[in-house]
């Protein structure tokens, strides 16, 4: 018995944490602003009109056409701060010694058009005014429209004013796309607001007028959802019930509330009620924005499961809160669209329990304290979507509670040795089309750890989210990989409210523990489908063959993963 109580530690706790957060409230999708082409030129006529082409002048909208003879050869930009960059007059010379035709000029203004929209400046206009091209010479004018007046139309809790605000373009500027998407992306991140951008022609040549359409709905949802994600140590099946509310404070604050557990949970009660079931966590989180394209963020969760293998007990619970602020790229000076940054702090209190026969015998606390920084983006082009995500988690260690390197290793049983460490964590994702039904969706995230971690930290390699047709008892590392790939077809309806998409899928992982130098790989293939049903009610059913043998999946095991989610 005595050898059975000092293996405790790390037999009692190996598990994973599992969280079941709530949503941030910042849910829209990135926004895309096109204009349409200027030009096409390979439908031009390729017949030359000219001879060989010696030079190129570039007029801005008052810059009058010079005769030919006093153009001296070359590529002539001074007109034009936009374009008088070296690499635009190196994009142009290859056109150089070419004959005049219908066609070179339709890829001149071609060659302009996407110099500009690589800018975020496609509202440009390229001509070729009255002149005499018999000299070898091709002059252009170059129109950037300007914006022209802007309103707002509101119909909610937003005014124009505030939607006005939001956005950066001032009449008389140049209408750059690009910080105009990322504005419109900040003022519709409540999930329950919606901002477009309209144009118009101005009342003046040039001008391009705005107005901001704001779609407001109910400020608030209530969800509920039943699933089979949870770890087999607690019973897999899960119940959540979740609420959020919208500009509660001021426009675009999000708070919402997630709580999720066994389904024993509704007749024993849960923490912090009185009631202890296999498992129950409590979830909340606040978007709060300040200034136009800036939030703070928060979240605090408690989460507690609680497990029997015979003789003992073992109780986990974790409370953590997390504060920081995030806040557009942009203003660091960066390209607008360049995403976001974040940073903040994250506390948490891990707590351990071990019961024989009713007895307690052991009694394990840890406390982590580290700051996070981040960048994320999303980007819309071409029909497909690409997310990218990095943060870095630091943890100095000795600040205080039980946060020093005795404390992790007790906690651990041994396993980590230090309460110094840093990690960081890496999403990318593409979602693209395939043919005109199929759409691929791969993803890699990884984490990498400088040592060995406590196991609120650790990455967890199967389940939902992760490894398909695994769960999260097969376990969870300090460093480790994940590559999942789902190919879903056209969706399909069955009868006259209910569609059904399916997929296939195949994922691949590889974990590394630190501290006992253990690594384990997964693979998996698989199929299902996404099943829209009447009254925003959603469900998903799939089922994956696990490749190679885990902690307690086998290859060959199947396993069949479902969900039922409806909103109010």
């Amino acid at each position: 018995m005595g050898a059975a109580l000092l293996l405790l530690p790390v037999a009692a706790f190996a598990a994973p944490i599992e969280r079941n957060p709530a949503p941030t409230g910042t849910t829209s999708a990135p926004v895309q602003l096109t204009a349409p082409p200027n030009v096409t030129p390979e439908t031009a006529d390729p017949t030359p009109i000219a001879g060989a082409l010696r030079a190129v002048r570039f007029l801005g909208p008052e810059t009058a056409v010079r005769a030919p003879g006093k153009i001296s050869a070359g590529v002539d930009t001074g007109a034009l701060a936009t374009l008088d960059d070296p690499a635009f007059r190196a994009r142009i010379a290859p056109y150089l010694g070419q004959p005049i035709s219908m066609r070179l000029i339709g890829r001149i203004e071609a060659a302009v058009a996407g110099w500009y929209a690589e800018r975020g400046l496609p509202f440009v206009s390229v001509t070729t005014p009255p002149q005499e091209v018999t000299g070898g010479v091709l002059q252009f004018r170059v129109t950037e429209f300007r914006l022209g007046t802007r309103r707002a139309q509101t119909t909610g809790q937003m005014t124009q004013a505030e939607a006005l605000t939001g956005i950066r373009a001032q009449p008389g500027q140049a209408i750059n796309t690009d910080q105009l998407a990322e504005d419109l992306d900040w003022l519709s991140r409540s999930p329950f607001r919606d901002v477009d951008a309209r144009f118009a022609p101005g009342a003046e040549t040039g001008q391009t007028d705005l107005t901001l359409s704001v779609t407001e709905t109910k400020p608030w949802q209530l969800s509920a959802q039943v699933d089979n994600s949870g770890a087999r140590s607690t019973g897999t099946n899960r119940v959540q019930l979740g609420a959020m509310v919208g500009d509660f404070w001021r426009p675009g604050a999000v708070l919402s509330y997630a709580f999720t557990a066994s389904p024993d949970a509704f007749q024993k009660g849960a923490m912090p009620f009185g009631g202890h079931p296999d498992y129950a966590s409590h979830a909340l989180s606040l978007h709060l924005p300040t200034v136009p394209r800036q939030a703070i963020e928060a979240r605090f969760d408690v989460v507690e499961s609680n497990s029997y293998s015979f003789p003992f007990d073992t109780r986990s619970r974790v409370l953590e809160g997390q504060i920081g602020y995030r806040f557009a790229a942009s203003a660091l000076g960066l390209k607008p669209g360049s995403g976001d940054l974040y940073g903040g702090i994250e506390m948490r209190h891990a707590l351990a329990q071990t019961r024989f026969g009713g007895t307690k015998v052991s009694d394990l606390t840890a406390d982590v304290a580290q700051l996070y920084l981040g960048w994320s983006r999303e980007r819309i082009a071409d029909g497909a979507k690409t997310s990218a995500r990095v943060e870095m988690r630091l943890s100095p260690g000795g600040m205080g509670g039980d946060n020093s390197d005795a404390d992790f290793a007790a906690y651990s049983g041994g396993r980590v040795t230090t309460s110094r460490y840093a990690y960081a964590a890496v999403s990318l994702s593409r979602s693209m089309p395939i043919g005109k039904t199929a759409r691929l969706t791969s993803g890699v995230s990884m984490q990498l750890a400088s040592a060995a971690l406590l196991d609120t930290e650790q990455f967890t390699l199967g389940g939902a989210g992760a490894v398909r047709g695994y769960i999260p008892d097969d376990g969870a590392f300090d460093s480790a990989a994940i590559w999942r790939n789902t190919l879903s077809g056209a969706t399909m309806p069955v009868g006259k409210s209910i569609a059904l998409t399916p997929y296939l899928s195949a994922d691949l992982g590889y974990g590394r523990d630190r501290g006992t130098g253990s690594g384990q790989g997964m693979a998996s293939v698989g199929a299902g489908a996404w099943i829209a049903l009447p009254h925003n009610v959603n469900a998903s059913l799939g089922a994956a063959v696990a490749l190679r043998d885990a902690d307690i999946t086998q290859a060959g095991d199947l396993r069949v993963e479902f969900k039922l989610s409806a909103g109010f």
